[in-house]
């Protein structure tokens, strides 16, 4: 099934779509954030830094890349294994635009990519089949 990239998804949005599943940025240590998408049973998460804060320390540093591309690698594996079984996976756009423009980009710029391409990886290789173009919302790459 596919992998469906959208402009935003409320909390109305998940608890209205149940047969669906949606894609949420995640810490290590699966504190802070949003508890209400954290507790949803459909819901997938991508972690993509060290604990919930804004503060430099949060982010991931390419130091520790091989362990960041591990567990995000087991993150993109359950995304995959949904989409595999015939779930149907949304993600925002902007989903790593905060990460793009902040810390994550100049701190682990070589694991920023990893996940950029992992994602466009999974859009391209997921995407809507037999839908009407004009019935998409147009994705901008996550990668530009």
């Amino acid at each position: 099934m596919p992998l469906i990239a959208v402009d935003k998804f409320t909390e109305s949005d998940v608890v209205n779509n149940e047969k669906c599943f949606f894609i949420y940025a995640e810490n290590e240590k699966k504190e802070g954030g949003s508890e209400f998408l954290r507790a949803c049973t459909n819901t997938l998460y991508l972690t993509i830094k060290s604990v919930a804060s804004n503060d430099w320390e949060a982010y991931w540093s390419d130091v520790d890349y091989r362990q960041h591309v591990e567990v995000l690698s087991e993150d993109i594996s359950r995304i995959q294994n949904i989409l595999n079984l015939g779930g149907i996976v949304f993600i925002e756009n902007m989903f790593l635009q905060e990460e793009q423009n902040g810390p994550m980009k100049s701190k682990a710029p070589k694991t920023l990519k990893f996940i950029i391409k992992s994602i466009d990886h999974l859009l391209h290789s997921y995407q809507p089949k037999y839908v009407s173009p004009n019935l998409r919302s147009p994705r901008t790459s996550l990668g530009s």
